[in-house]
C-alpha cells in the first residue's frame, strides 16, 4: 500500500498516512464542492500569511489558509479510526 505505514504509539498501533496520501483523500472529499487543497512552497511568502496548506474554492476564488492537515482531514471524515497523518 503506497503512502501507507505501521506505526506504533503510545497506546496501540496507530496506521500513519502519508501527507501525499491525505492530500489526495482531502482532494476527492472536495472536489464535489468545487474546493481544493494546495501545499504552499516553503520558501515562499504565502506560507506566512496562509500557513503550509491552504484550501481554494474554484468559483469565488476563495482562499483559507491551515497548518492542520490531520485536523482537516478529520473533518472531513477521510481518515479512518486509527489512522493519523504523518507528515515528514
Amino acid at each position: 500500500m503506497s503512502g501507507i505505514k505501521l506505526e506504533l504509539s503510545n497506546n496501540d498501533n496507530q496506521l500513519a498516512i502519508s501527507e501525499h496520501t491525505a492530500m489526495e483523500r482531502i482532494n476527492r472529499a472536495l472536489q464535489e464542492y468545487g474546493h481544493f487543497l494546495r501545499k504552499t512552497r516553503s520558501n515562499s511568502p504565502l506560507r506566512m500569511s496562509l500557513g503550509t496548506y491552504y484550501l481554494v474554492d474554484s468559483c469565488k476564488h476563495y482562499i483559507e489558509g491551515t497548518d492542520h492537515l490531520d485536523e482537516l482531514a478529520r473533518k472531513l471524515g477521510v481518515l479512518e479510526r486509527g489512522e493519523f497523518v504523518s507528515v515528514a
